[in-house]
Formats: C-alpha cells, sequence, structure tokens
C-alpha cells in the first residue's frame, strides 16, 4: 500500500522550522481501517500541515484530511444542550440489573459483565457479548420524522455484522476478513423494506468511538457521524422512521458501551459535540414525555467530558 511509510510534517510561517508529527503510517495502521488518526505528542506548534512519503514518488489518492487543535472546546452551556429522551450511562454504578423496565424503560441481562470504559478506569462500561448473555435492550418505541441514538462504542478486534437492530432496522459493523462486502471499519444500516439506507467508513476497532445516527424525515436525509462529525449523509425515500424496542449486540459482534443517549429530534453539529462533551450532574430526575405518553428516567453521571 502506497499510504506506508507516509509522513505528516508540521512548518511553520517562515516553512523553516519542520517538525514531525507522530509516527510514520505502518502497514498494520493502512490494514486496520481507511480512516488514519495520526496524533501529534506532544502538540505542535506550526502553520502549515504536509503529508508527504521520504522514500516513495508515487500518487496517492487521498479523499479528506481533517486537522485538529488540542485547545479547541464547545460551550457545554446547559440552555444550549438539548434534552435527552433517555441518558444510560452503562456503569456498574447505574446497576442495570436491577433495573426494570417499568423505570426507564432499559432492560439489562442477569449476567452483565461491566468493563473498564472511555476513561480507563474499571467498571466505567458495559461488555455487550451475546455468548455470554451480557446483552442490553432499550424497551422505547418510537414513530416521528426525527430522532437520534447516540453512545460511545469499543469494537473488540475481530466483531462483525450484526451490533444495533430492532424490529425495523439494523446496523452492521464489517469486518472483511469473512465478509467481502464490506471494508473495514464501515457500517451500514439497513431501515425496513428499503434496505440499505445509508454507509461508510465510521468505527475502528479496539478504540472508543463516540458514534450517532440521526434522522431528519422534513429533509428526507439520515447522517452517521463519528466523534462529532458527520461522516456520512445519505437522502430517504421515508419521512417517517418507526420501530420497536432497541437491542444492542449480535451472534458475532463484541463490544463495549457507554454512555447511551436518545432524542426524539435530530440534532444538528453542535448538538452532537455537545451531547458528546456534556457534563452530567449526579441527580435523577423524573420527565414526563407527552408526546409519547410515557415516562422516563434520567440518570446524569459524574463525568462526560471530551476523550
Amino acid at each position: 500500500m502506497r499510504i506506508v511509510g507516509a509522513e505528516v510534517m508540521i512548518t511553520e510561517s517562515d516553512l523553516k522550522t519542520v517538525t514531525t508529527c507522530g509516527q510514520p503510517v505502518q502497514n498494520e495502521d493502512a490494514l486496520r481501517s481507511p480512516l488514519l488518526e495520526i496524533t501529534c505528542n506532544p502538540p505542535i506548534r506550526g502553520r502549515y500541515v504536509k503529508l508527504w512519503h521520504p522514500h516513495k514518488q508515487e500518487y496517492i489518492t487521498i479523499c479528506e484530511i481533517k486537522v485538529y487543535s488540542d485547545d479547541q472546546k464547545m460551550n457545554t452551556e446547559p440552555d444550549q444542550y438539548v434534552t435527552p429522551i433517555q441518558v444510560s450511562p452503562l456503569n456498574k454504578t447505574y446497576h442495570l440489573q436491577d433495573i426494570s423496565c417499568n423505570i426507564n424503560y432499559l432492560k439489562g441481562s442477569s449476567n452483565l459483565e461491566f468493563t473498564t470504559g472511555i476513561y480507563g478506569e474499571q467498571d466505567e462500561a458495559v461488555l455487550i457479548n451475546k455468548d455470554i448473555g451480557s446483552q442490553i435492550t432499550l424497551l422505547y418505541g418510537h414513530k416521528g420524522s426525527t430522532f437520534t441514538l447516540a453512545f460511545f462504542v469499543f469494537m473488540i478486534d475481530g466483531s462483525e455484522n450484526t451490533f444495533v437492530y430492532s424490529d425495523s432496522f439494523e446496523f452492521i459493523f464489517a469486518f472483511p476478513a469473512t465478509n467481502r462486502l464490506y471494508h473495514v471499519s464501515e457500517v451500514a444500516v439497513n431501515y425496513n423494506v428499503y434496505g440499505e439506507v445509508i454507509r461508510c467508513n465510521v468505527i475502528r476497532s479496539e478504540e472508543w468511538t463516540f458514534f450517532a445516527l440521526t434522522f431528519n424525515g422534513f429533509e428526507r436525509k439520515i447522517l452517521l457521524w463519528r466523534n462529532g462529525e458527520i461522516a456520512c449523509t445519505a437522502d430517504t425515500e421515508f419521512t417517517e422512521i418507526n420501530f420497536g424496542s432497541i437491542a444492542f449486540g449480535g451472534d458475532e459482534s463484541v463490544m463495549k458501551m457507554a454512555k447511551l443517549q436518545v432524542y426524539h429530534e435530530s440534532l444538528d453539529e453542535y448538538e452532537i459535540m455537545n451531547s458528546r462533551n456534556h457534563i452530567f450532574s449526579t441527580s435523577l430526575r423524573l420527565m414526563e414525555m407527552r408526546h409519547h405518553r410515557l415516562y422516563a428516567v434520567f440518570l446524569h453521571t459524574r463525568r462526560f467530558s471530551a476523550h
């Protein structure tokens, strides 16, 4: 692969001070995913970014390059935060095994296994593994023109196929060692009789990703999000999305999950970033959802900062 060995260089305004960012692209990086992430550690101050190969003179096709600052922050004031229908931290503090669907519409299995989470602390997340009976089901029905589902996910290497599903849709994570119809990191969403409605590279295995799906029936748009940014968008033939309970985990998918959030609105980019970074309080509050004629319990956790 031509990208192997490529380096990222950071240059000051004088074009003379050149610093290498991170490590050259390794073969395992290129095989792992089309999504390549190079981190400057420690951070480098500069003005120009250069991608080059020090030992080759060949053409490389690049779809997109994004550059991020380490001091970029989002405003997460409460009055600018869209209230979710439900927040489920999926950590041991939440005691999922003791929660019934009559309280918060989240039914946990009796074999839940907690694991290290986003911040590297024990019991911050749930391990979803159907083989050991550790699964969760969100008993939340939805019918409407707007919807958002968001959560942190850590896909275990080798996982594939369905990892989220309901009576009318499924999310498929691809691992081309056995499935050549998809590429590494791709997520495809099938909905009802329409079949596949969107597909793109979103999740890299063996790392935490803030994954989200938004649907806006008024604009007939469905989007997949990766770490607070739009990964891809597609037009839809349908103007409403309708489904029953949502289950997480499949026969061949093993993953960690944390910070599950559900909205009956279609969040925009600013709101998605805020939902990723928002710091919740520790209090429980009961909220009547008049549009759906149900009650939901919100558990606000201690930490929800950007990773």
